[in-house]
């Protein structure tokens, strides 16, 4: 996955002295500056967005490649496969972390290796928020099952390693401002303004 800062800052300095270079020129008109202005920052946007979502596709890749590592994602047929869709649906029924432990706790003591697993896998998905906060109280359901289970610690530290791309934290690194010439148009506002066949011209076109 690439460095996110670094990317940012290219793509964004770039498109500032492209916005900088056309504000400086003499021989186009005022909508002509505005159409290149447009074009350099629909460019730059896009380029961005192609990047967070090729690094969206990166971190789902890794992150089901860790999952499965540390759940467990062998084929089950008849009554296996019952027993888990069976496991899986119970574990979804716990909201509270607290009863979710409690649960976990029983089920290993009992022996139900599936159902254990079942609900580790359910406070994993549980565990982190949209915007990447991180519940330490599911978190730490995941953690149980880690611990309990031969070589599966590493994998778990890994997995709470990793950073989505769509996080509140990582979203500034996928987009640019608008310049101030754009005013407050909408994005579709600027992209047809940008697709104009308008010829920039001029002595030293943009």
């Amino acid at each position: 996955m690439a460095d996110r800062k670094q990317q940012y800052e290219q793509v964004y300095g770039k498109l500032q002295a492209d916005v900088e270079g056309v504000r400086g020129r003499r021989d186009i008109t005022p909508q002509a500056k505005r159409v290149a202005i447009a074009r350099a920052y629909a460019q730059a946007r896009d380029k961005l967005r192609a990047a967070q979502q090729a690094d969206v596709d990166a971190y789902q890749s890794k992150r089901t490649g860790l999952e499965r590592r540390l759940f467990g994602a062998e084929k089950a047929t008849g009554t296996d496969a019952i027993s888990r869709r069976d496991a899986r649906d119970r574990a979804k029924k716990f909201e509270d972390p607290t009863e979710a432990i409690g649960a976990f706790k029983h089920a290993q003591r009992d022996g139900d290796s599936v159902l254990a697993q079942a609900i580790a896998l359910h406070a994993a998905e549980m565990a982190t928020s949209p915007v990447g906060r991180v519940d330490p109280k599911w978190q730490g359901v995941v953690s149980a099952y880690a611990e309990s289970s031969p070589g599966k610690a590493d994998i778990y530290r890994e997995l709470t390693e990793l950073r989505s791309p769509t996080t509140f934290a990582e979203a500034p690194y996928y987009s640019v401002m608008k310049p101030s010439e754009l005013g407050v148009m909408k994005e579709p506002d600027i992209d047809r303004l940008a697709a104009t066949d308008l010829d920039i011209g001029g002595v030293d076109p943009a």
